[in-house]
């Protein structure tokens, strides 16, 4: 009696710590889904900002394509200038990953089709933020480059901007390094974060259907 008295015991601690653990998993899985569809919301976004810097690039680039720029195309250029190298990089939410990836509680997760989904997510993911950093080095050595060929006192008056003396050399420089980073853009960084979009949609789907 008293072996199955203290079996029962531990067959009943089991079952409890099974249960905790099982009510841990859902409440990852829900925290999970929240912080995806935060991140698809600001993944278009950073699509929008990207395909926006494109074109203001595109536009600079007919301007510094088609000669010696007058003081009309000087003007424009000092004010697509203001968004020429904005930032584009991706803030995602990384609330759950944290503790499932660093905390152990990756274990929790049972499904396995759910964690094949979650890894498949955090390898593009990495992918996405080495490419964003890659982005930001080449729009950092531009926008130091940039300093050096609009003169930022004539973004405060109404005076007819003019670049800084002897920046013939330098706005070649500036026309290579902005199409470099339209070409990125256009052929790496827009294809990754779509990417991004169709595997956190489908890692919400996942969540639903295995955590009703």
């Amino acid at each position: 009696m008293l072996f199955l008295a203290v079996t029962l015991g531990f067959f009943v601690e089991n079952q409890r710590e099974h249960y905790i653990e099982h009510q841990r998993e859902k409440l990852y899985m829900r925290s999970m889904k929240e912080d995806l569809v935060k991140d698809t919301a600001m993944l278009k976004s950073v699509i929008q900002r990207t395909r926006s810097v494109m074109n203001h690039i595109d536009s600079a680039l007919i301007i510094l394509e088609t000669g010696k720029p007058n003081s009309k195309s000087i003007a424009d250029l000092y004010r697509i200038n203001l968004s020429l190298l904005s930032n584009t990089s991706p803030a995602f939410i990384d609330r759950t990953t944290v503790q499932l990836r660093n905390a152990g509680a990756m274990r929790l997760i049972r499904n396995s089709e759910t964690v094949d989904s979650i890894i498949n997510y955090w390898s593009q993911l990495d992918n996405t933020k080495n490419i964003s950093e890659q982005m930001e080095d080449y729009k950092s050595k531009a926008r130091d480059l940039s300093y050096t060929i609009f003169d930022q006192r004539f973004y405060r008056n109404q005076q007819q901007p003019v670049f800084i003396a002897g920046s013939d050399l330098r706005l070649t420089e500036l026309a290579n390094r902005i199409a470099h980073i339209k070409n990125l853009n256009a052929h790496r960084y827009i294809t990754a974060l779509n990417h991004q979009v169709t595997i956190a949609i489908n890692l919400i789907e996942t969540i639903n259907k295995n955590y009703k």
